[in-house]
């Protein structure tokens, strides 16, 4: 499974999901994202919630989407992340 993110690439998003997924992370820009996300075979990306309706204005009703909120510590200050996940 492939996974990727948009201004979210630190380094604890790779070290909790690499040994999961068995792939590396693809660091995006909002251009590229609708790209990779419609590509073939499962996959997921991590983005922060405030740009999900303007990269995805039409989200696949098929994918599943996870929202959270917590702290960046090493940026400090918050993040409000979402996840969107297309199944195979």
């Amino acid at each position: 499974m492939e996974f990727g993110a948009v201004d979210f690439t630190e380094p604890s998003l790779v070290w909790y999901f690499r040994d999961k997924v068995g792939g590396f992370m693809t660091s995006l820009k909002h251009k590229d994202a609708n790209e990779f996300m419609g590509r073939g075979g499962s996959r997921f990306i991590v983005l922060p919630t405030a740009s999900v309706a303007e990269i995805f204005p039409n989200i696949d009703p098929s994918w599943r989407s996870y929202h959270t909120k917590g702290f960046n510590i090493p940026k400090g200050r918050g993040a409000d992340l979402t996840m969107l996940l297309k199944p195979e």
